[in-house]
Formats: C-alpha cells, structure tokens, sequence
C-alpha cells in the first residue's frame, strides 16, 4: 500500500484566499458613494407617484433596469424595513463602473403601490460584490 504524503501547508492558499476576501469585502460597503444625481433624476422622470404601477415600472426597464415583482418587505435607504400587503417592485441596476477590484455600485429603486397606482418610490445604492477574485476563476485546488 502507498501513502500519498500531501505538504503540510497544502490548505493555506485557500485560507489566504479567505482572509483576503473577509478582510477586503466589507470595505466595499466604505467606498459606496451613494446614489448618484443621474440616477434620481432617471427615477424622477420616469416614476412620479400617482401615475400608473404598470407604467413607472415599464418607465424604469426601458431605463435599463430590470424589475420584478415581489411580496413581503423592503428596507429603505436609511434601512428601515418596511413590510407590504401584496406586491410591490423592486427594480434593480447594476452599472458599469467598478469602484475596487470585486465591486461595483448596485442601485435599488422599490415601487410601492397605492392600489393600482404608485404610492411611494424608494432609491438606494448598495455594492454588489463578487464572491471571487478575477485571478483565482478556473483555478484548481487539488495541489497535484
């Protein structure tokens, strides 16, 4: 019988990994710059309260974000939760630009309704970060 003797660090790239990506992604959330002028004012042009649901959200899609209707809460820019009796629409937009290595500015904008029409119009930016560094994709980790 032969015994494969593996070296006795063969995990620490993966745990350096880790440690990198524990310590490098939460500041994500520091370098959020918040929600942007031309985003507002895309969702004042194409969301006001009063006007339909259906046609704010088709406004905001055709602006580049994608919405989809949902059930239960949503926080507001301050955090705050708020819980709905049916439906509302979260639509979402991630742009283009990057603002470190594994992140970039996601923006939220939820549609609250008052009944058939849109009652209140929440705007919020968040990071959308990667659970991976670019580097390590395709990368093997049986160390042969």
């Amino acid at each position: 019988m032969t015994i494969e003797r593996r070296p006795a660090l063969h995990g620490l790239p993966g745990a350096a990994l880790g440690i990198v990506l524990a310590a490098l992604l939460p500041a994500c959330g520091l370098l959020s710059p918040g929600v942007d002028s031309a985003t507002r004012d895309t969702v004042a042009t194409n969301a006001q309260p009063g006007m339909a649901m259906s046609t704010a959200r088709a406004n905001l899609e055709s602006s580049g974000f994608a919405c989809t209707t949902r059930k239960g809460s949503y926080f507001d820019e301050n955090g705050e939760e708020f819980k709905v009796d049916g439906t509302f629409v979260s639509c979402l937009k991630t742009p283009s630009k990057t603002f470190n290595f594994a992140c970039t500015q996601r923006e939220q904008v939820i549609l609250v309704p008052n009944g058939t029409r849109l009652g209140r119009i929440v705007v919020d930016t968040a990071p959308a970060c990667t659970n991976t560094l670019p580097m390590t994709q395709g990368m093997r980790n049986d160390h042969r």
